[in-house]
Parts: C-alpha cells; structure tokens; sequence
C-alpha cells in the first residue's frame, strides 16, 4: 500500500469528464476522509456545491499562482492537525479525561487535563492555553458557571471554550448565552472533536495575530498591554509587591509631523518604542497605548527607582538623531507621569487614569519632564475601604472569589496568611480597611478563629461584616464564631452564587 497524502489538490477540468468529481468521491470514503482542493475555472455555483458536498475543503477559481495552492493546503492542514497547540481540558470524570487526551494528543495538541474545577483559573494564570474544554456538569462549580467567570474577565475573553454536554436544545441555548464558543457532544466522536478543535484553534490564532500587535511598532497593542499588565497587578496584590505604570507621551508629536511629515512621526514612535524595549528588564511590560503614547509596567519598582529609570531613558532618547526624508535631523524628546498601585489606584483603570493626570502635569511644566507624584485632588480617591478582604490559604480558591467578586464589580484584596490580615487590618496600618471579611479557619500564621477574636477586640467587627468559610460545619464550631463576631458562617464546599448573595447581603447591611 502506497503512502498516504495529506492533502490532494484536484483540476476540476480533468475529474469532471466522466462523472461529477469521482476522486472526490473516492477520498471522502477513506477513513479518515482525506482532504482535497479542487482548482477550477468557470464552473457553475452548482458544480461547486457538488463538489464542496462530496467533501472538497476549498474551490480556487483559475488562473491562480501555486504558491497561493500551498497556502490554502497548509491552512487546511492547520486546522485538520493543529500543532503546539495547548489545550486545558477539565473534567471529574478520570475516564472522559483520559479518553480526550488521548483524541487530542494524537492529533497534535499539547494537554493538560485537571479534575478540579477550582483549580482552573491558577492554571490559567500560571500557563498560556489556546483552548479550553469544560463538563457541563462538575461538582463545585461547573463548566456553565466557570465559562461565565472566565468570560468576565477581560483577559480571557478571546479564549474559545467548549462544553462537554449531552446533545439537548435547552442545554445547547444555557451553553452559548454563557458565552462558550462550541459544544463537544457526548458520547465522543473523535474525527468530530478533533475538527471542532481545530477550527476553533486557526480562527483563535487567526484573531490574536490580527488583534494583538501594534503594527508600526510590533509592541503589545493598548488591549494586550492592558490583559499583561493586569496579570501584574494581581500578582502585586498577591504577593504585596509595588506595581509601577508609565503613561509616555511624545512630546509635540503633530507638529514632527506637520514640520517634517508623516514618515519622520513614525520613526520617532518606532526609535521610542526601540528604546522602551532595549532599556527596560525582560520582565517589564511596554505597549502602545495610543497614537503619541506608550504604556509601561515596572513589577517591583516603587515611585523614585521608577522615575529614575525614566530619566535614563529620556537622556538616551534625546540623543538618538532622527532624520526625515531629506536627511535633516529633528530632535525629540518625551514626557511621562507614573501611578503606583495600590496607593494612586486598585484597579488598572484608576491606575491609568492617575498616570495620565500625572503625565498631563509633566506636559504642563514642558518637554522632557517625568512626574512621578499624583494630584490628590484629581486622582480617584485611594482611601476607600474595599468592598472585600479575602484571607484565605487556598490559592485556587482565592483566585476563584476574586474573579467572582471583582466580574461584579466588587473591589477586592486576597491574603494567604492571618499575620499578613491582622497588620493590614490593625490599627497601626495605613489600609482603608474592608467593608465585608471572607476568612478561613484554618490559616497559617494565626488561625482564623484566633484572628476573629483578635478583630472583635479592636473593634473592627462593629465596622466590617466578617462571614467564615470553614470545611467543618459543626454546630459548636458555628457557634463559636458568631460568638467571636462573626457576621455570617458558609461551610465548604459551597456554591459560589449562594456565596455571592450572602457577600451582597452583608454589603447592604
């Protein structure tokens, strides 16, 4: 028996004579099926949809060039066999999760399967995906409810995910209004679930090509820079580390333009861009973030060292010589303003917003200035308390209250450790504090009873509503810690809605 092909292309003005595309035909009953592209010239809408109905992938019209051919068979071919694609299936069920790796990593794919739902989002932190597959039904939280978390966070909206479900009409509606893209019908069948996939993969790859890229600069663009830096963010409230970011605006832009034309603008944003990339750490984040703006993120960095390092960079930049089209150099020059989280904002809109207000005060005193301090009467007030103190030692589930709260609008803060709870909460602390508390019993440090207590006693339990989230529900124990000044008691596991209520209850009290 001869090789297999991967792909046949098939001359319409040759299959046709004796019959309507009989080699057409012939590679539709191999199994699997093997695809073809058939190249033709004025055959009629009909003769086209014989041919695409026998199972052609693709109708080129003649005269066409045969590096256009391969293209279209390679495209075909991605979307048949993916490769390095990476795919994150979750399921309870050990078979159903043993039974789809197999399916996709014969086709190519790169898999990564965990049986807890909690566990999806730190994975989706921790490492990229091109896909993501879900069971409708899991215990905790299952895939309509995870795909309508994900879906809320803007970091996640162009990640296709499908739905493990039983091939039902009310079923199928639940799964797209939660913003699924496909659905995986059970039983399984594996041609079909592999091309679901793969379709789902080429146009993901198609789109983030298209979206994600500025194109003079090659930078992140403003809606890319933004999903990285607000993995920076988090991580910084994680992990209590200073999260700097630049707003940078080249100064006088339109009038290089006007002076000197259009072609020496870009060159002047292409020289910044250059500069941003090649002076600042690997770690850092830079990105477009409008017409004569850059945005930059410094992990770790505090206000000064930041300031400091934008100075570098201006000198640099003011010496570099760019030249328009008739050799003659123009100098330019940049300003910036730096806000720093938590202190100038909580989230990344109020942090770009204090940037911006302090990048308007640089403006003001003239070219080449950084600001790195925050008109307090202009930027959006910082001494708020946050809606909720999360203080919880399971990392997963941390991330899962987080996402949940901050989809519906809640300002939040996540702590793993009751020492690191009582200093941010005790009076010596310079924190806004928290309208409601969710906060485990067992915690490292100092357990959550004892931190309760500890809280009753500086009185923050008359001003902040503290519900519990234990793993054991004795009476006894629930007792205890309302006794100790507890607002409210959810044992685990529970449902993360039924949670939310009693969040929203305690909030309106």
């Amino acid at each position: 028996m001869g090789l297999r092909p991967e792909v046949v292309v098939i001359d319409a003005s040759v299959d046709q004579h004796r019959s309507k595309y009989p080699l057409l035909q012939l590679l539709a009953d191999v199994d699997p099926p093997i695809p073809a592209i058939v190249v033709g010239g004025k055959e009629s809408l009909i003769d086209r949809t014989m041919a695409l109905r026998l199972g052609a992938r693709s109708f080129l019209r003649k005269p066409i060039a045969a590096a256009k051919v391969v293209a279209e068979a390679e495209r075909i071919l991605r979307r048949l066999r993916p490769q390095r694609g990476r795919v994150l299936v979750a399921d309870d069920d050990p078979a159903t999760l043993a039974a789809l790796k197999a399916i996709l990593v014969g086709a190519g794919l790169d898999v990564v399967t965990i049986a807890d739902p909690l566990q999806v989002l730190s994975t989706l932190q921790a490492e990229r995906f091109d896909l993501l597959i879900l069971d409708r039904e899991m215990p905790h939280l299952g895939g309509l409810e995870l795909c309508r978390v994900l879906r809320s966070d803007p970091r996640w909206h162009g990640l296709p995910i499908l739905i493990l479900a039983e091939h039902r009409a009310d079923i199928i509606h639940q799964i797209f209004d939660a913003g699924a893209d496909d659905i995986v019908v059970r039983p399984i069948v594996d041609q079909e679930l592999v091309t679901r996939v793969a379709n789902r993969l080429e146009r993901s790859r198609i789109y983030r090509n298209m979206s994600d890229t500025d194109l003079l600069t090659g930078l992140p663009n403003r809606w890319k820079a933004a999903e990285i830096i607000e993995l920076l963010r988090r991580m910084a409230k994680r992990y209590l580390e200073p999260l700097s970011v630049a707003i940078i605006g080249i100064d006088d832009l339109r009038g290089i333009v006007e002076r000197h034309g259009g072609a020496a603008g870009d060159e002047v944003i292409c020289r910044l861009a250059e500069l941003l990339v090649r002076t600042f750490r690997g770690e850092d984040v830079a990105g477009r973030w409008s017409d004569d703006r850059f945005v930059l993120a410094l992990y770790g960095i505090g206000r000064e060292d930041s300031a400091a390092r934008l100075r570098i960079a201006l000198d640099e930049f003011q010496r570099i010589e760019s030249r328009d089209g008739q050799g003659e150099v123009h100098p330019a020059t940049f300003s910036a303003g730096i806000a720093v989280f938590p202190a100038d904002g909580a989230d990344l809109p109020a942090l770009g917003h204090a940037a911006e207000l302090a990048l308007r005060t640089a403006e003001a005193r003239g070219r080449g200035h950084i600001e790195a301090q925050v008109d307090e009467t202009l930027a959006s007030p910082g001494g708020q308390p946050i809606d909720v103190l999360i203080v919880e030692a399971d990392e997963a589930l941390t991330d899962l209250l987080t996402h949940t709260l901050e989809a519906r609008g809640y300002r939040t803060l996540a702590l793993l450790d009751g020492h690191d709870a009582l200093t941010w909460l005790g009076p010596d602390s310079s924190a806004p504090g928290a309208r409601v508390i969710l906060m485990a019993v067992d915690l490292p440090g100092l357990d959550g009873l004892a931190l309760l207590r500890r809280l009753k006693e500086m009185g923050i339990t008359r001003t902040s509503r503290v519900i519990m989230l234990t793993a054991r529900a004795s009476e006894p124990e629930v007792l205890e810690a309302l006794r100790a000044g507890a607002f409210d008691h959810v044992s685990k596991p529970f449902s993360v809605p039924v949670l939310m209520q009693r969040v929203s209850q305690a909030l309106e009290v």
